[in-house]
């Protein structure tokens, strides 16, 4: 009897100390009338249930975009005994802006601009670009001009973009067109290339046209994407030891009212 009383006394201590447990579980997660096979507690009744909670956890990180997985799978692999070429820092620097700019850190360096008073000189037996008393170049009534003039650009700085400011007096011409050019100093190298062309023949009165340096054509694969990029940033960086600078102002299919005029030319650069 003494056996038996004892051995009840200790399945009664384990069976308090489990229940124990078990309400302490239930109060950390909320769960109350959790039965252990002869000792309940908490309600008698079954408790109403909790409805869930939704939570809204934050917004999955988004993958690099496709335009930067085409720049990173573009980079060459070097290998021992091949000349690494512009080709391998060019398709690394843009990879590099690509993500910088989609972390948000982009390319941000101060600018600076280069305004030039329009002093265009004549192209060949071309009409001329006369100036006027207030330094602007104006063209003569339905005359079609063509002139350039040299700009002095600072080395080693990128061109951001260009603007124009002037006036257009209908008829509308065919073209009134502001191209900024850069020619090799080598005399064995390939004529002028054009950088940027505003034209700005949809103009009426005042106006201030800009643009920027663009890549011509799309691209059809990850290699043509990292070319093209490379060539703009080529097209961009001002390089006063290889090449000269100078812009070309155009009209042609003037009308007999038509009258252009050129109050500035700007253009903008950067780190």
């Amino acid at each position: 009897m003494a056996v038996a009383k004892n051995l009840s006394s200790t399945i009664t201590k384990t069976n308090i100390n489990y229940q124990k447990t078990i309400d302490l579980v239930g109060q950390i997660y909320g769960i109350g009338g959790i039965s252990t096979g002869g000792f309940t507690t908490g309600p008698s009744s079954a408790p109403t249930p909790t409805p869930p909670t939704t939570t809204t956890g934050p917004a999955a990180p988004t993958g690099p975009s496709l335009n930067l997985q085409a720049l990173l799978a573009a980079i060459p692999i070097a290998q021992d005994g091949q000349v690494i070429t512009s080709e391998y820092h060019n398709s690394l620097r843009a990879a590099l802006i690509a993500l910088a700019g989609q972390l948000g850190l982009g390319l941000s360096s101060a600018t600076t601009t280069f305004t030039f008073a329009p002093a265009m000189l004549p192209i060949g037996n071309g009409a001329p670009w006369p100036i006027t008393a207030n330094f602007t170049a104006q063209s003569t009534v339905g005359t079609n001009p063509d002139g350039w003039q040299p700009v002095q650009l600072p080395d080693g700085q990128s061109i951001q973009s260009m603007v124009v400011t002037g006036k257009l007096t209908a008829p509308a011409p065919t073209s009134f067109a502001v191209t900024l050019f850069r020619e090799s100093v080598d005399p064995a190298a390939a004529g002028p290339a054009a950088l940027l062309t505003l034209e700005m023949k949809t103009q009426t009165g005042a106006f201030t046209a800009s643009g920027s340096i663009t890549a011509s054509g799309a691209a059809t694969n990850a290699a043509g994407l990292v070319a093209q990029l490379a060539a703009v940033q080529d097209l961009k960086l001002i390089d006063t030891s290889s090449y000269k600078y100078f812009l070309r102002a155009t009209v042609t299919g003037a009308g007999n009212g038509t009258q252009a005029e050129i109050d500035a030319i700007q253009v903008v650069m950067g780190a």
